[in-house]
């Protein structure tokens, strides 16, 4: 099988990004993350536009088959870009935190969900007008909730060495990565892109190599719950990508109350984990498998292209995940894979 290369990327939110979540009431909420299927979008908008000569709206169809063959997007996360932390959902018994980990000094804490909303997320009114009367229009008012600019995301790349788009031309991925990558620049990510949003500045990228501990090593955490550490995400650049979840070596706890006694493991959803899957070639996750779980289950559904109507416009069956952030204890020895939407599977 092909090696896989991947690429560690830092960028920057040079305007709002809203990724939508939900509506409640006349809010559109925001997720806090940057799923991997908008950077598939990206790439594949990126790479069809840099091949075609002339406008070919089925191209892109065929470019992003081909991406989502050789390259695979994690989530992206949001990091501060000062004191170079990453910002990791996660759920535990008193509901949703953050787990904040240091690139500098190698550990982590916790915050709440409202430390990081105050500091990091608001919300955008408007309202659609009466031109008649000049007034605003009765059930009109809206609200857009999005993560601020200034904002930097943090997440992985990954890819073979060449990508054949069409039986003549064949893509040295390697040799193109980084050029790609500057091109995210002018595309925009999320919605309310007519009003401005999306726009992302690339602020670093490092090409990583063997065994690459996804986000940092979890294990460092100090969650103050007890006897409990988390697992660590591991990816091997090798074969399928298998991402092992990997104990901390001395598997002890290391803080003043627990010192030195047997830790009990605890994994995260560092991206969704698929429990029901659209496509009856791959492994699910079992959910009764999964003790003490804390989180949430949502189907993950997208807008693909249809012949008839265009981009968007055709849904795709829904997988049923594990959203990321939720937690819960397991026997999970079996290898992960990563797909190109940042979804993860079991290996069969």
């Amino acid at each position: 099988m092909a090696k896989w290369r991947a690429v560690e990327i830092i960028l920057e939110a040079r305007s709002p990004i809203h990724i939508g979540e939900r509506r409640m009431g006349v809010v559109n909420l925001t997720r806090r993350y940057i799923p991997g299927k908008n950077f598939w979008g990206a790439f594949t908008a990126i790479i069809a536009r840099e091949m075609m000569d002339n406008y070919n709206p089925e191209f892109y169809l065929t470019v992003g088959k081909e991406v989502k063959e050789n390259m695979r997007f994690s989530y992206f996360y949001p990091y501060d870009l000062k004191e170079k932390k990453v910002f990791i959902p996660i759920y535990l018994r008193d509901g949703l935190e953050y787990l904040v980990f240091s690139d500098v000094d190698k550990t982590g804490y916790l915050i709440s969900e409202y430390e990081f909303d105050g500091k990091y997320v608001e919300s955008y009114a408007s309202a659609a007008l009466d031109y008649s009367s000049g007034t605003a229009q009765d059930h009109y008012l809206h609200e857009l909730e999005y993560l601020k600019p200034g904002l930097g995301f943090k997440g992985y790349i990954f890819y073979k060495d060449k990508m054949k788009i069409i039986d003549t031309k064949t893509i040295d991925i390697d040799a193109k990565i980084d050029e790609w990558i500057n091109k995210l620049e002018n595309v925009g990510v999320g919605g309310g892109s007519t009003r401005g949003f999306g726009r992302m500045m690339v602020i670093d990228t490092k090409s990583v190599e063997g065994k690459i501990d996804i986000f940092g090593d979890l294990t460092k955490i100090n969650l103050k719950i007890g006897q409990t550490v988390l697992r660590k995400w591991q990816v091997n650049l090798k074969d399928d990508l298998p991402i092992d979840l990997v104990n901390n070596e001395t598997n002890t706890v290391n803080n003043e109350t627990n010192k030195n006694k047997a830790a009990k493991k605890l994994d995260i959803a560092l991206m969704p984990l698929v429990i029901k899957s659209s496509d009856n070639n791959k492994k699910n996750i079992e959910l009764t498998a999964l003790r003490n779980f804390n989180g949430d289950i949502e189907p993950v559904v997208g807008r693909n292209w249809s012949k008839t109507s265009g981009a968007g416009q055709k849904f795709s069956k829904a997988d049923i995940t594990i959203s990321p952030g939720s937690t819960f204890e397991s026997e999970i020895e079996e290898k992960l894979i990563l797909d190109s939407f940042g979804l993860i599977y079991l290996q069969s």
